[in-house]
């Protein structure tokens, strides 16, 4: 599954806002890409984005500031003809929280998938109640 659709987290990167005494000014952008790894460890599922910078100016330099922001999953179909169509559906899927470099131009945006996070939702709930 974490080979179908598009995969991009919506955020604002720190260094794409400006933050001041009195407001804020958020720029509030979408990073589609594809899943490079997902695995689980200690009860926790991760998803992996990758992202390539070289010749990419207009991508920030580092994601801080996305810590938090969700991560989904559109789904879209390809027709016969080869076009490219969103299907109108699209799920929250993980919250990010770290970026690695994996060299000077690319790396990975890691987020908590969907056990992770809707595990961890109902745990509370079912604590409040």
């Amino acid at each position: 599954e974490y080979d179908k659709g598009l995969w991009g987290v919506i955020g604002a990167p720190e260094e794409q806002s400006s933050i001041g005494e009195t407001e804020a000014v958020l720029k509030i952008s979408l990073f589609a890409s594809v899943v490079v790894s997902a695995h689980q460890r200690d009860g926790f599922d991760y998803v992996d984005l990758g992202f390539y910078h070289q010749g990419r100016s207009d991508l920030p330099r580092s994601y801080g500031g996305l810590s938090g922001s969700g991560l989904w999953q559109a789904s879209i179909t390809r027709s016969d003809s080869g076009s490219v169509s969103w299907t109108g559906e699209a799920r929250l899927e993980g919250v990010a929280f770290y970026q690695k470099f994996t060299d000077e131009n690319e790396g990975v945006i890691r987020c908590h998938g969907r056990m992770s996070i809707y595990e961890q939702a109902l745990r509370r709930l079912a604590q409040a109640g």
